[in-house]
């Protein structure tokens, strides 16, 4: 069978779609690792149209932090700010050589986490993705509490 080409972009809104409803079943890290693919590709979007994605403003606002509490600033600022964001995604996805067999992550607070900032992503490059209605809802319940 031949190779065809493939939009990124349909890609990540069918990921992301996938992730919310397995997040909305209980499947976390499924959720987790779907919504980071989407995040990812949507974030480099937002990028190549001239906008920040999500993980750039939150390190610009983490810098406002460090400017007060200098001595606890990161050595590679951008780099450990990519890793903390990405920690639970990154403990699903890969396992170095001399990693332990676990890691401890709350997976619903960080799925949900990945899935928000996946969808505000899409939102920025003008895609809307189905379920965010449903998914906003349970992250209103669980994680604002409202």
């Amino acid at each position: 069978m031949p190779s065809q080409p493939h939009s990124r972009r349909a890609l990540a809104a069918d990921q992301l779609e996938d992730a919310i409803r397995f997040h909305l079943d209980g499947r976390y890290a499924s959720a987790t690792t779907l919504a980071g693919a989407a995040e990812e590709v949507f974030g480099k979007q937002s990028e190549r149209a001239g906008q920040s994605n999500v993980i750039q403003d939150g390190f610009v606002s983490a810098q406002v932090i460090w400017k007060f509490f200098p001595a606890h600033a990161p050595k590679k600022p951008f780099k450990e700010h990519c890793a903390r964001e990405n920690a639970t995604r990154n403990d699903l996805k890969h396992m170095d050589d001399g990693e332990a067999e676990t890691f401890d992550a709350d997976l619903a607070v960080d799925s949900a986490k990945m899935i928000a900032r996946a969808l505000e992503n899409a939102s920025r490059i003008g895609i809307s993705v189905n379920g965010s209605e449903a998914f906003s809802d349970w992250f209103h319940e669980h994680i604002v509490g409202v």
